[in-house]
């Protein structure tokens, strides 16, 4: 069974197929309180008792009318909700709610629908929408107290529904509270003035609907059971030995007989293990341990059912760490975490994650979207908390300016994303939003980050030095030596001064390619400290294996580019049932795997492998690994092969679970590769830069019938001599002098050896593996090892792409096979060539090209008639032969 990824509404389906039960359902719960039930009220608009009202008996239409005190002017008189018969669900009848300009609301009445204190509900409704451009529907509800007054905190809303014909489920659920006695529904057509949150901007306009409808129909109260999933883990990052233990807890008002399944799904989807077991209606459950087979990221789903289906879900991500290998003071202060958008809720969990991950640093948000005046003693409180906890574990922390407060923006006239010119206006202003942690914390934590990481503010200030300056004065009369930090991104240059800035911390999207680092890193300024913020795939989009193996790739090629700082951002949801409950993605489980393979180490060169294949050997002080994917080799090809230590080697995958691979009788390894990064652990480091080290200089040699001079570079990464012999083995056919060459070469230096080679004129074009068989004595002596060296064979001035296509006869069978031969001019100079291709059983074609302009193509043509049949499975070599000279390009295109 694999699971679905998304949301799926239990409560909808279960109460919609109540719906169509009707009064059996209802006649079924009799011997119970009418708010107790399972399915406590529904509206289906038919006219069920015979009245066929505007508006059904015990809702009223919730429009502006001062008379009756209810002061409400985006929802104007004119429009008002009726029944219509024009449009269903279910049935004939459903209630419309129309604009003329303005929204529309239909409210039930207070003291309606009774609600049993702390029951949960749900409220549910199908919905659609027709004439509307800018307007949407939505379904909202909340509690009374027993005095027929709002509980605020309990107001609910569904999600808006965007315009279409077709009908759409929405929920509005409700957390039960004690002082909770009635349920109050509004069914609602809104305009942007409603529901957009984001204030208006100076001479904004926004747009709004004078004609469309809304139709609302099978509106339903459900009661479900209240339902709890935890692993014990506040941020559920379980680490080794410890095994994730899954606590389920279920509270129903019904009394109904329940049934309770358990699944847990690992990165794929697929499910690893499950738990059934029939459950009394309150209580907590025995833990759940559940048998997983790896180290990964995993999701826990929760499913009650009763005795008509399933009543209630929850579910539950969780990563499951290896034990740490090395332990150090404070973490690894190379590796970080971005935490600038956790809710006030979620941070209390930040240092039970930042243990589990064993990261050394964290940003965390002084301002948020919620920062006021009037609570900032709560917010301070709680990240002064979590700052306290943090510096104990000897964490590196940056506040964050991540937004300005929507007072303090709102008076000062600013874009909230941009604190810069808050700073800069009167200290009197901003810094009564400031002063607490700047008191508490101004010695401990000295870097101040002027704007939300992944902002790219800072780059458009054209006097940015001199502004980072005085917001460094200011800083300076408050507290001993801060320091100012500036967001930054990957693709921004630095084509102006930043001033005093200390640090930078640079964003990398995902949709910036992994090869894109190695430019930016070398533009980035001196004598300022830049970290890599890596930013997740969308991992709904990708999936969550793709977003693990994206960021340990980035990772990698980073450290490679020589960053020294990494930090991954805000990878991690809130528990929907519990905020204090953070759940991690699948990049932070393959975080703390990749912190271990890089910290205290280096990337001092390139194993060859195959074209398309990355294996990077990551040297350290008392052991090294090599860290290999495939990116686009031919799988085949793809494959790690040789001597690599002559101790224990294993692998290890991005989430930290290993194996040992066992060497051939030769004593060499074969590990292919994928596309997920493997970690190769227990090489010998020097053998491996020996290999690196090996190739051909140059490696570009032209296709021409004539002896090539080219020399053999030979490496020594040791620190004493080396001796020994090397044979260029294969290619057999090819003229190569000398052949065998001895070895003899001075610690840590570096030999050329010149070469003279040859090889006839069908050879084909592009890069040849060249074996060379190796005796070698180090430190010690090595087995005889098999090592491959890269040529590339071609035109300098030449390009050739060749295809094929198909065909066929009268009857639509695949008959005769064109080839296509795309030929274009590289060089800047009008060349001659002539075409040909060869397929064996036919004779030999061959086509001028005449004056070739630079950078001009063109396409040559070969029919092979019946060769559909005639040459399924076998090549046809096609190429290009110089009229001017010895040059002669070859390649082959199979025929399937």
């Amino acid at each position: 069974m694999a699971w679905r990824w998304g949301h799926w509404c239990a409560p909808a389906r279960s109460a919609l197929a109540a719906l169509a039960l009707g009064a059996s359902v209802a006649s079924a719960q009799m011997d119970r309180p009418e708010a107790a039930r399972r399915l406590v009220m529904a509206w289906n608009f038919e006219g069920d008792d015979g009245l066929f009202e505007p508006v059904p008996a015990g809702w009223f239409r919730a429009q502006d009318n001062p008379s009756a005190g209810r002061i409400r002017p985006g929802f104007p008189a004119y429009n008002a909700a009726v029944l219509d018969g024009t449009a269903a669900a279910t049935g004939r009848f459903s209630m419309r709610l129309p604009t003329r300009g303005g929204s529309t609301s239909l409210t039930l009445a207070a003291g309606v629908l009774p609600a049993i204190p702390e029951g949960d509900y749900t409220v549910l409704a199908r919905v659609r929408t027709e004439g509307l451009t800018h307007a949407r529907a939505r379904l909202a509800a909340w509690f009374l107290d027993k005095n027929n007054q709002p509980i605020a905190s309990t107001r609910s809303e569904s999600a808006l529904v965007n315009p279409g014909a077709s009908w759409d489920i929405v929920e509005a659920p409700l957390r039960g509270r004690s002082e909770a006695a009635w349920i109050q529904i509004e069914l609602q057509l809104l305009q942007p003035e409603e529901f957009t949150q984001a204030p208006r901007k100076p001479h904004q306009v926004r747009g709004f609907d004078v004609s469309g409808s809304a139709w609302f129909d099978d509106v339903v109260v459900y009661q479900v059971p209240r339902l709890d999933l935890r692993t014990g883990s506040a941020s559920n990052a379980i680490v080794a030995p410890q095994r994730p233990a899954l606590v389920s807890s279920i509270r129903d008002m019904t009394g109904e007989p329940l049934n309770l399944m358990m699944e847990v799904f690992d990165l794929e989807g697929k499910r690893v293990d499950s738990y059934d077991s029939s459950v009394i209606a309150v209580g907590r459950h025995a833990p759940w341990t559940p048998a997983l087979p790896s180290f990964g990221w995993y999701r826990a789903t929760m499913r009650v059912s009763g005795g008509r289906g399933v009543v209630g879900e929850r579910w539950l991500d969780f990563v499951w760490l290896p034990p740490r290998r090395v332990e150090r003071t404070g973490g690894s202060r190379a590796f970080g975490l971005i935490a600038e958008k956790m809710s006030g809720a979620q941070l209390a969990a930040l240092p039970d994650l930042v243990g589990a991950l064993g990261t050394g640093s964290v940003t965390l948000a002084a301002w948020s979207e919620g920062t006021r005046l009037e609570r900032l003693g709560e917010e301070v409180d709680r990240v002064s908390a979590v700052t306290e906890r943090l510096l104990e574990m000897q964490q590196e922390v940056t506040f964050a300016l991540s937004v300005v407060p929507p007072d303090l923006a709102r008076e000062a006239r600013v874009d909230r994303n941009n604190p810069i010119p808050v700073l800069l206006g009167r200290a009197d202003d901003w810094l009564p939003y400031l002063s607490r942690l700047l008191a508490k914390f101004g010695e401990r934590v000295p870097r101040w980050q002027l704007g939300a990481t992944g902002e790219n503010m800072p780059f458009y200030r054209p006097t940015l030095a001199e502004d980072v300056e005085r917001v460094l004065k200011t800083l300076r009369t408050l507290v001993p030596r801060p320091e100012v930090a500036l967001p930054w991104g990957l693709r921004q240059g630095f084509t102006r001064s930043l001033g005093p800035t200390e640090a930078l911390a640079v964003s990398w999207p995902g949709a910036v390619g992994e090869r894109a680092i190695e430019e930016a890193v070398s533009a980035w300024p001196e004598g300022v400290r830049s970290t890599l913020v890596v930013q997740p795939i969308d991992a709904h989009r990708f999936g969550r294996r793709a977003a693990a193996i994206d960021v340990v790739r980035r990772g990698v090629l980073a450290w490679g580019a020589d960053v020294r700082a990494l930090s991954l951002d805000d990878d991690w949801t809130g528990n929907p049932d519990d905020e204090s409950q953070l759940m991690p993605g699948a990049p932070l489980a393959a975080w703390r795997t990749l912190a271990e393979a890089l910290t205290g180490r280096r990337i001092v060169g390139e194993l060859p492998v195959a074209e398309g294949a990355v294996a990077l050997i990551a040297e350290g002080a008392n052991d090294s690994v090599l860290i290999a994917w495939n990116d686009w080799a031919d799988p085949r090809d793809a494959v790690v092969r040789g001597y690599l230590g002559g101790g224990e080697v294993a692998a290890r995958d991005i989430f930290g679970n290993a194996r040992t691979l066992t060497p051939g009788s030769d004593g060499g390894y074969t590990v292919p590769l994928t596309d997920m990064p493997v970690i190769i652990e227990g090489i010998d480091v020097q053998l491996a830069r020996f290999r690196a080290g090996l190739r051909f200089e140059p490696r570009f040699v032209p296709a021409r019938a004539e002896k090539h001079r080219i020399d053999l570079i030979v490496e020594n990464p040791w620190g004493v001599g080396i001796s020994g012999r090397l044979r260029i083995s294969k290619p057999e056919d090819w003229d190569i002098s000398p052949r065998v060459v001895s070895l003899s070469i001075g610690p840590e230096r570096t030999a050329r050896i010149p070469l003279e080679l040859s090889f006839n004129l069908g050879e084909e074009a592009g890069l040849q593996r060249v074996l060379a068989e190796v005796e070698l004595v180090a430190e010690r002596r090595y087995p005889l090892q098999e090592l491959p060296l890269d040529l590339e064979i071609g035109l300098p001035s030449v390009e050739l792409l060749p295809s094929l296509r198909y065909e066929r006869d009268s009857a639509g069978n695949p008959s005769d096979v064109v080839v296509l031969v795309r030929i274009i001019n590289r060089s800047e100079k009008p060349i001659t060539l002539e075409a040909f291709a060869q397929a064996p059983g036919y004779k030999n074609f061959f086509l001028p090209v005449s004056q070739l302009e630079p950078a001009g193509s063109t396409v040559r043509v070969f029919r092979f008639e019946n060769g559909a049949t005639r040459l399924r499975g076998r090549s046809v070599r096609v190429g290009v032969k110089e009229q001017d000279g010895t040059g002669r390009l070859n390649k082959t295109i199979t025929v399937e």
